[in-house]
């Protein structure tokens, strides 16, 4: 598999990274969480950070009100809203 590799089937697209790409990214010097993608220039919008110590994302977004999800969030996660290209940009990132 290439490190990078995207697919479309019907309107869902696809994006694979391989576990080499992550891992060079997870291994390097620096801060804990690390941005890898932002939708502007200040820290106050959605981002996408690589968690290096545990190689998770982290998504920085705009809050889904409790009750309007439409589905079942249990007690201690939550549901956040970002553009499309904004996690298309972190997986390209990752490459």
């Amino acid at each position: 598999m290439s490190e990078l590799s995207t697919g479309t089937t019907g309107s869902t697209s696809a994006v694979a990274v391989s576990a080499a790409a992550v891992s060079a990214l997870i291994s390097g010097p620096g801060p804990r969480l690390r941005p890898i993608a932002n939708q502007c220039s200040a820290s106050s919008c959605p981002t996408v950070y690589l968690d290096a110590d545990s190689g998770t994302l982290v998504i920085q977004g705009y809050d889904v009100p409790r009750g309007q999800e439409g589905v079942d969030v249990p007690e201690g996660e939550s549901l956040v809203r970002v553009p499309i290209e904004l996690l298309v940009e972190a997986m390209t990132s990752l490459t």
